[in-house]
């Protein structure tokens, strides 16, 4: 039967949105699972009464019941090594998408507060979508937000600290021109012939760099919350306006879903700023809309 919702307004029942009736099944089957002390009960318990039965067997008896614990005591260990070894894993295979998300997430303010709700909003979202469908339910209660959290973190640690071309954390842009400043200094070192263009008049284009026969736009947004599909329509107007083959978004914030619509009908790219680099690296001399 599916979830209600009660308007008591309006005095009607209408069906709850299927995200907050999936979010009550979730709970309702974490409700069902024994609290860790009634198991940990069951289990002395269980070796009460093992010890019980012991205190009557014969050595013979003894000893079986000894090899018996340590089989299921190494049985037990490796399938939770298993399991760990797989949710590493997992991470590694999305590590620097998570050091992208959490360069995004991560803010901080003039006076040096750091705020991470956003991050641990992201790490949630991959645990519950990424992490816990890929291995067993029996150990689910043990990978809590608490627990892969600083997994996440040690791996992009890990990453940054491997990759030279990684950013070791947020890049602070004091001012939007600061942006445009490092999306030209990029692109330069790459080989583009880029340039800011006016503050004024540039038709939503902020970079225009070019490399061979292939010319590109570049709109800069530097954003404390998601960025528009307005950023999206100036852009396209600025390609067109320049008659440049390829167009992009690059920002420090993630982009809302009406953007990420546009732009994959638009054929525009929206990037994070540390994504430009190989962006513009993979462009051929020819690339063209």
């Amino acid at each position: 039967m599916r979830a209600v919702l009660v308007d008591c307004r309006e005095g009607t029942r209408r069906p709850l949105p299927k995200s907050t009736a999936k979010l009550k099944k979730k709970k309702k089957e974490e409700e069902s699972l024994p609290p860790r002390w009634q198991t940990g009960c069951l289990w002395i318990g269980a070796v009460a009464l093992a010890l019980v039965a012991a205190s009557a067997m014969t050595d013979a008896g003894l000893a079986l019941l000894a090899i018996s614990f340590i089989v299921w005591l190494v049985v037990s260990q490796t399938q939770k090594m298993r399991q760990r070894k797989k949710v590493e894993e997992l991470i590694a295979a999305h590590v620097r998408a998570l050091h992208r998300k959490r360069l995004q997430k991560v803010r901080s303010d003039d006076y040096g507060n750091v705020f991470v709700n956003e991050w641990l909003k992201e790490v949630g979202y991959f645990r519950d979508n990424v992490l816990l469908p890929n291995i067993k339910k029996q150990v689910h209660t043990e990978y809590t937000l608490e627990v892969v959290a600083p997994l996440i973190d040690a791996a992009i640690d890990k990453y940054a600290a491997e990759n030279a071309e990684a950013p070791k954390g947020p890049h602070r842009f004091s001012a939007p021109r600061d942006l445009e400043a490092f999306c030209v200094e990029i692109l330069c070192r790459l080989g583009w012939q880029a340039s800011t263009t006016s503050a004024s008049g540039d038709q939503g284009v902020d970079v225009v760099a070019r490399k061979g026969t292939t010319t590109l736009v570049i709109q800069c947004k530097l954003y404390s919350s998601a960025v528009g599909n307005k950023a999206v329509q100036e852009i396209v107007a600025g390609r067109a306006h320049k008659g440049a083959d390829v167009a992009i978004v690059v920002s420090n914030a993630t982009y809302s879903r009406a953007a990420q619509e546009l732009a994959r009908s638009a054929n525009v790219q929206l990037l994070h700023y540390t994504e430009l680099a190989d962006a513009a690296a993979r462009l051929s001399p020819d690339a063209r809309q």
